[in-house]
Order: C-alpha cells, then sequence, then structure tokens
C-alpha cells in the first residue's frame, strides 16, 4: 500500500482531509473524526503502557529506561551516518 492509497482511504473514510500545496506538495489535516480517533487511540495506548509498567518491578522499569535511552542515543549517532 503506498502513501498515497492510504491517504485516499483515510480522506474517503473522513479521518483526514488535504489540500494542494506547492505543486504535487500536499499538507494533510485531521477533521475532526481524525482528532477524536487520535484522541480516543493515545488514550487507550496510554492506559495499556500504564497497566504493562505496573506489573513490572522498580527494578525492570530502571532496566528498560535506561536500554530505550542507549536505544535512542546509538540510533541517533547511526541516523548522522545517513
Amino acid at each position: 500500500q503506498t502513501i498515497n492509497s492510504a491517504l485516499r482511504k483515510l480522506e474517503a473514510d473522513q479521518v483526514i482531509r488535504s489540500e494542494l500545496f506547492k505543486g504535487r506538495k500536499k499538507k494533510v489535516y485531521l477533521t475532526e473524526k481524525g482528532k477524536q480517533f487520535a484522541t480516543d487511540t493515545v488514550l487507550r495506548v496510554i492506559e495499556i503502557e500504564n497497566e504493562i509498567f505496573g506489573q513490572w518491578s522498580e527494578e525492570e522499569r530502571t532496566v528498560y529506561m535506561d536500554l530505550t535511552r542507549r536505544y535512542l542515543a546509538d540510533f541517533r549517532e547511526k541516523i548522522k551516518e545517513l
């Protein structure tokens, strides 16, 4: 599925609207339906994360955060090589 076909589907579902911008470029905006969907989805994801983290020990959470920070730092360095 291409980005354009994904955008067309979201537009057909009235989740986004788009406007032509500088030639072939498009600006994409969330509709009210899209904003509501995003809000509902984000809140549910936060609830799931909190549920998972709540099941972990303090040590497990610390290890996870340390590894995540290390991953992000290493990732940022590798991206500079592109």
